[in-house]
């Protein structure tokens, strides 16, 4: 069975202010998973209820499958579906499933679990009359580095790369293919790269008051960017859980770049139930600082450390490190997983499977087979993990040669941008893609 509780119990808060059912429900064809009302609106923070964001479109649509099903897997899960097949399914693995994870936490057995959701309150349609028990938030799109996989959706560093590489016509919406597309970046008159309709929705009054109100119903907040930890408005949530008197209730879940770790905010972890925090990495040393960046491998490595200090309070956990698998990381993977271990801490890997450019998916099938070669000389949970991603993937469908030429493309034109070059960088990337791609 693959009963996940997001789309029963919980919602995701885009930088954007829009809600959708999961950060990994990437389908285009099912808007990635964005919570639509019955006239094909979005619905946005600043203009529907969180019951309405529970209620959207693809919500109702996983929940009715469930329950029609028995918990298979819904084409929008296909995410978590992938991962679980090439970790065998295992709910300890460290590359759990999004899934599997939210079952781990398992805050309670309301409104709604794995042995109750066939016979919930829930009519015809698929709607219910509950508020969501976790939050996704993502407080904009602020951010310190410009990771290669990265974007302007999720980092305000990458306007002038986006600006210059796509043209002032470019624009992007992160699952807003359902009405105007509101995302187009232009030079002020100062020649300054601002993104004109910015929608700063976490500063009014109608989000803070309707969050208030939630935090009665709220058993875990999970929390990226952006980076969450230099966000004004993540300080202020925070305060506000604490006054409410419900924190010690509540569970706190980070994904973060460790670039700034602040006292102020290791104080108020101390009032939480747990604060689990996860780490990214994808390379280390001149690798990680290229991949990541505008990220400094020093400040890194020595923010692990301090993160460990802070372990000690019985509260805060570092969980795990983790590192996107995609082209820019073929070969980069096996010495991450190694400098991880040898500091204590799990790895995990993930895979990028949006933008497509940066997927693994879209190389042909000699390329994954030369990868598969490599990956079988080691025996590690990471390398595992690979192949079996990798074997889910081959199929011809998968193949897209356009998106690779894209990936080329992006790559030397941030080589022009950033004064770096990525040939002699990752030099296994470069060979593998020149080697097997038609380029």
């Amino acid at each position: 069975m693959a009963f996940c509780r997001l789309p029963w119990q919980g919602l995701m808060i885009t930088s954007m202010g829009d809600f959708r059912v999961c950060a990994l429900t990437n389908s285009r064809e099912m808007n990635q998973g964005m919570s639509l009302d019955e006239n094909g609106k979005r619905m946005n923070v600043l203009t529907h209820s969180f019951n309405d964001g529970v209620n959207g479109k693809w919500h109702r649509a996983v929940r009715l499958h469930d329950t029609a099903t028995n918990g298979e897997w819904h084409e929008l899960c296909s995410c978590c579906r992938d991962r679980e097949i090439a970790t065998g399914g295992a709910v300890k693995h460290i590359a759990a499933s999004r899934r599997q994870s939210m079952e781990r936490r398992n805050p309670s057995l309301l409104p709604v679990n794995p042995e109750t959701f066939p016979t919930v309150d829930m009519d015809e349609n698929g709607y219910v009359n509950w508020q969501p028990t976790s939050l996704d938030i993502r407080f904009g799109n602020l951010c310190n580095m410009k990771c290669i996989q990265c974007g302007p959706n999720y980092s305000n560093q990458w306007y002038d790369d986006w600006y210059h590489h796509y043209g002032d016509s470019s624009k992007w919406a992160f699952g807003r293919k359902t009405g105007p597309i509101e995302k187009t970046l232009i030079k002020n008159e100062h020649g300054k790269v601002i993104n004109p309709n910015e929608n700063r929705w976490w500063e009014s009054d109608i989000w803070w008051d309707k969050f208030e109100k939630l935090i009665p119903s709220l058993e875990h907040i999970y929390l990226t960017g952006g980076e969450p930890m230099i966000v004004p408005a993540h300080d202020k949530m925070l305060d506000m859980l604490i006054a409410s008197g419900r924190s010690k209730e509540i569970y706190l879940d980070y994904d973060t770049n460790l670039s700034v770790l602040n006292d102020k905010i290791a104080r108020r972890w101390d009032n939480f139930k747990h604060v689990e925090i996860a780490g990214s990495i994808d390379a280390i040393q001149d690798k990680y600082e290229f991949i990541r960046s505008g990220g400094s491998w020093d400040t890194f490595a020595n923010n692990v450390k301090r993160v460990q200090e802070y372990e000690l309070n019985g509260v805060v956990k570092l969980y795990r490190l983790t590192s996107c698998v995609q082209n820019s990381t073929l070969y980069t993977s096996m010495e991450t997983e190694k400098w991880v271990n040898d500091q204590g801490i799990p790895f995990q890997a993930r895979f990028v499977d949006s933008p497509l450019m940066h997927s693994i998916m879209c190389l042909p099938l000699s390329a994954k087979e030369e990868l598969l070669e490599y990956y079988s000389q080691y025996n590690t949970i990471t390398s595992n993990l690979i192949i079996g991603w990798i074997n889910v993937h081959l199929d011809a469908k998968y193949e897209n040669p356009m998106e690779i030429i894209k990936y080329i493309n992006l790559m030397d034109f941030l080589d022009t941008s950033r004064n770096t070059n990525w040939r002699k960088t990752i030099p296994g990337t470069w060979n593998l893609i020149n080697k097997h791609c038609k380029i």
